[in-house]
């Protein structure tokens, strides 16, 4: 995954879809929606015939609780990113951090493998 376009745009919808898969594990039936804000996004170097990238990304959510409707919102969400041809792993981080443009958490040391091909 050379293309830097194709590479954010993939790393964008995985973490979109992460995140909803989350919610409704978390909220099932009661979840009423879940929107993925993707605020900033940066590439790094990486391996030979791999890729690395790191997106800002909170996300706001409604759901119903007994007879309440309730609106939240998370926290600034960092998840990074390492793909090759043979997995996917995923790193994330919560809150503030002074410089956003390092790659921190490193998905290479601290990323779960997400899809392995």
């Amino acid at each position: 995954m050379t293309d830097e376009s194709t590479l954010l745009s993939y790393v964008k919808e995985y973490e979109r879809a992460y995140r909803l898969n989350d919610l409704y594990t978390e909220y099932g039936d009661n979840l009423d929606h879940g929107t993925i804000f993707i605020y900033e996004t940066w590439t790094y170097e990486a391996p030979e015939d791999a890729a690395i990238a790191r997106l800002k990304c909170p996300y706001s959510h409604g759901y119903t609780q007994g007879d309440s409707q309730v609106e939240a919102d998370s926290p600034t969400i960092y998840a990074s990113y390492y793909i090759d041809d043979a997995v996917v792993l995923r790193a994330s981080k919560t809150g503030y951090q002074e410089d956003e443009s390092k790659l921190d958490p490193d998905p290479i040391e601290w990323g779960l493998p997400m899809e392995c091909f």
